[in-house]
């Protein structure tokens, strides 16, 4: 029985006339995962990956499959999966975060690069995946990433789904949500995004200004930082997307994604190069000992002034905007 994603091409090897009666036969066969006849150039679209399919012919058929005995610990806790559906559940229970649309068009991806794939290797391809594009949890299970939990990852590495390292905050995290989840009766309007939220070229260019010139040159700090605009711009996209469709949903479905919004903006909040201190030094060991901090966001204990910024003035103001959410 195989155990992988198999490819087998057949090219000027078949009759045109022959070309409808292989199909139906293909058809046929047990289990055949999927074949392919066009003679149009397909391309598939991923979030994370973008890469076009083989020009297949008329006479060009291309049969894949999967013999679903063959296990990955990492990917189903070495138990076997029996379908197809079964791989992509299986790979949205490891990563939880990843929206299942995007893990079908990776997988159909995946299939269009051809070649011998066993679940350990679909588990590897959607880890290196996961790594380079940066697509971090969403699901609230932890704290969200901060700036300092991206510098103080190695750029080959995932980075925790509980935002470890999170490192010293400047206005405390527990106050900051209580007032985005309950400032202004819980409520979200755009007008309270916008003023929350910086647009992608505004939070890049604000990371850049706390960065020295050799910082700047540093090339590993730099890859750590790129990650973390990769995921601070996937949030802030999907959040544009769903403020564009929220009019024409129902009550239900608008007050599923206003909840959707607020973890989206928890989690670029969390990312503003004010919010921690210290991120600019990928070797920092700053003390993140409990501050006695609590949930009113106008307490003075919430707000911790030990880090040194380039642009002081700002820190101010990030501080001073958090407390507009109350």
């Amino acid at each position: 029985m195989n155990t992988y994603f198999e490819k087998k091409t057949f090219t000027n090897k078949i009759p045109r006339l022959s070309v409808a009666r292989y199909v139906t036969q293909l058809k046929n066969t047990r289990n055949p995962d999927g074949y392919l006849i066009d003679n149009r150039q397909k391309k598939h679209k991923s979030n994370f990956h973008k890469k076009s399919a083989t020009n297949l012919s008329v006479n060009n058929i291309v049969q894949r499959r999967i013999n679903y005995g063959s296990t990955s610990q990492a990917l189903n806790g070495g138990h076997s999966i029996n379908s197809k559906v079964g791989v992509i559940q299986a790979l949205s229970n490891r990563w939880p975060h990843l929206n299942q649309q995007r893990i079908k068009d990776i997988v159909n991806i995946m299939e269009g690069q051809g070649g011998l794939w066993s679940m350990a290797q679909i588990h590897d391809y959607f880890k290196q995946l996961v790594v380079k594009e940066s697509a971090v949890p969403t699901s609230g299970k932890g704290r969200p990433p901060t700036l300092f939990t991206y510098t103080h990852t190695a750029s080959g590495n995932e980075i925790s789904g509980y935002g470890i390292p999170q490192g010293p905050h400047t206005l405390g995290y527990s106050a900051i949500k209580e007032a985005l989840y309950v400032g202004h009766g819980g409520r979200m309007t755009l007008d309270r995004f916008n003023s929350q939220i910086s647009t992608p070229v505004n939070w890049w260019a604000s990371v850049q200004s706390e960065l020295s010139q050799s910082q700047l040159g540093d090339e590993e700090l730099m890859a750590r930082l790129k990650k973390a605009q990769l995921s601070y711009n996937n949030y802030y996209n999907e959040a544009t997307l769903i403020w564009g469709n929220v009019s024409k949903m129902n009550q239900k479905q608008k007050e599923h994604a206003l909840a959707r919004i607020k973890l989206l903006m928890e989690h670029m909040m969390q990312l503003d190069p004010y919010a921690t201190y210290a991120w600019a030094n990928k070797d920092s060991t700053p003390n993140v000992d409990g501050k006695g901090e609590n949930t009113n966001i106008n307490d003075e204990k919430n707000v911790d002034r030990g880090g040194v910024f380039k642009n002081p003035d700002e820190l101010e103001g990030y501080i001073a905007k958090r407390r507009q959410l109350v």
